[in-house]
């Protein structure tokens, strides 16, 4: 009897490491750009059904990886691997869909696959559609779920999701205690990584509040990553200091960046008694633009590695 139990639980344990072992060189394959291994592996795996191969081919199908483009195949095989309630399935095809602007798909579908991946617990599609809520007719309690969801995936330390969560608590009311209790350090943690728009949106929340010595550092990280709103800010600040040097530099960092509205404070400069000032702004934003290339070529560099594997185990990231 034991014997048999023995054998029978064996029986099991092979065929889920056999699938571990060819999860590990299906990802492995697309990332070395080996997209003919990868079809070779998943094919058959995909005939059957497995979602998360179906997931993986139409993700190629759709990026053209090793082949052209081909839309319709990506949507028939992300639409089957969504039928099995592979969340990341779902979140791309929703994303598909948009994109293509309802052509193959309408576009009121594509957003309900999006909902479904953030109802089946995905992070990143919470944010999503938390984003994207805007284009559909929510109820109040469709909106309160929305909200919900969002807050559940900032608590499972997503940091996109803890951004959405912490402007909700914050916007358009900073002063508020929901926005000091909880919004704050939502958003303190989602600019732990160093995220442009969750650094921006801390140093702003901080500024409203007249927290200016606060608001520096994040304002700071946020600009020399380029970001011209958050240059326009601490320009500001500095400004005020009296620091009018190192605000003309974080000014010509917001119009490089093209944020408009800096232009009428870079217009002071021109007035014959600042050229001085101007001058010296002007040699502190040169040193200051090479920085903030070689900070772009750094996070451009970023955008194009992928991991794939927390997406093809549908798994949150």
């Amino acid at each position: 009897m034991h014997k048999k139990f023995y054998i029978y639980v064996f029986a099991l344990i092979l065929p889920f490491s056999a699938a571990c072992s060819g999860n590990g060189k299906i990802i492995e394959a697309y990332d070395s750009g080996n997209f003919d291994t990868v079809r070779k592996l998943c094919g058959p795996r995909a005939e059957k059904d497995d979602p998360s191969c179906l997931y993986l081919l139409g993700r190629m199908a759709y990026e053209g990886s090793g082949a052209v483009s081909n839309k319709e195949e990506a949507f028939k095989l992300l639409e089957k691997a969504s039928s099995f309630n592979h969340r990341h399935a779902q979140l791309m095809l929703g994303l598909a869909v948009i994109q293509d602007e309802g052509k193959i798909i309408p576009e009121s579908e594509g957003i309900r696959y999006i909902q479904s991946a953030a109802r089946g617990g995905l992070y990143e599609a919470a944010v999503v559609y938390n984003r994207l809520a805007t284009r559909l007719n929510l109820t109040d309690e469709e909106t309160k779920e929305k909200d919900e969801l969002v807050k559940a995936a900032a608590e499972g330390g997503n940091s996109s999701a803890r951004l959405a969560a912490g402007c909700m608590y914050c916007i358009p009311v900073s002063s508020a205690a929901e926005c000091s209790e909880k919004g704050i350090p939502l958003l303190e943690k989602a600019a732990e990584s160093n995220n442009i728009t969750a650094l921006r949106s801390l140093g702003i929340v901080y500024y409203s509040r007249n927290e200016f010595d606060k608001s520096v550092e994040p304002l700071r990280k946020a600009a020399i990553q380029g970001d011209g709103e958050a240059a326009f800010f601490i320009g500001r600040i500095y400004m005020a200091g009296g620091g009018y040097e190192d605000a003309y530099k974080w000014f010509r960092v917001a119009l490089a960046a093209g944020f408009e509205g800096v232009k009428p404070q870079l217009a002071v400069y021109e007035q014959p008694e600042h050229k001085g000032i101007k001058d010296d702004g002007i040699k502190r934003y040169a040193a200051l633009e090479k920085i903030i290339e070689r900070n772009r070529m750094i996070l451009e560099k970023k955008a194009a590695t992928s991991d794939v594997r927390a997406a093809f185990l549908d798994r949150n990231m």
